[in-house]
């Protein structure tokens, strides 16, 4: 993939950078505020942005990413050190590809970006307005399940993990990735994505909703 990294910290900006290139990725350029990012996208071909949501400028990185979706078609994955709610919340209104929370570590950046690369090749730059799966339909606009035209009643959190699996259908996602998307970076115990998948699987018996030993779930098209 072709990926512009919108990142204020020097270490962090040149980690990133030799993480991806290390994956075989294409890194366009490196830089600290909205206005470079959006020269960039103007005259680079991006695929992804890995963007830190406090960067320098007038633009923070979620108005930076909004409008890099919404002029470009870009998708992007939010860094942020803050595991506070309030900023992630505001955040997933873009509807981001992944997470990373800082300090960053190699094993995320290339969890996350396998689940992009691997979204962004069945699905595009377009963002889906409704997922079939079976007799399901997803809305993912007002965020319902139904079942053959039948609302199904799930809480927010079952919403949230049942849209990410959703968004990244027949691919591992790890459970850090499932944690850091449901509870929005907040640190939680694997044995509540647990609970949380459980109540899923027995609200929705019909989904394939498999264990990956050692690793987390996947939701079978199939």
């Amino acid at each position: 993939m072709n990926i512009l990294i919108v990142e204020d910290e020097a270490i962090t900006a040149l980690f990133l950078s030799e993480v991806a290139s290390s994956l075989s990725h294409h890194v366009v350029a490196t830089v600290d505020n909205a206005d470079d990012a959006m020269k960039a996208a103007q005259n680079e071909t991006v695929d992804i942005v890995l963007m830190d949501i406090e960067i320098k400028g007038k633009l923070d990185g979620i108005q930076a990413a909004t409008i890099l979706k919404e002029k470009f078609g870009i998708p992007s994955v939010f860094i942020t050190s803050y595991k506070d709610s309030t900023t992630i919340q505001d955040a997933k209104y873009v509807a981001p590809l992944g997470y990373l929370i800082k300090p960053v570590v190699g094993e995320d950046i290339e969890a996350v970006l396998m689940v992009a690369e691997n979204q962004i090749a069945r699905h595009g730059r377009v963002e889906h307005n409704t997922y079939k799966i079976g007799s399901f339909e997803f809305e993912t606009a007002n965020r319902t399940l139904s079942k053959n035209g039948k609302p199904i009643s799930l809480t927010q959190k079952e919403t949230t993990c049942l849209h990410y699996l959703l968004e990244n259908i027949d691919t591992n996602i790890s459970s850090e990735q499932l944690i850091q998307a449901v509870w929005e970076g907040q640190d939680k115990e694997l044995s509540s994505l647990r609970e949380l998948v459980f109540r899923l699987r027995k609200k929705l018996p019909e989904l394939k909703i498999k264990s990956v030993s050692k690793f987390g779930y996947i939701l079978l098209s199939k």
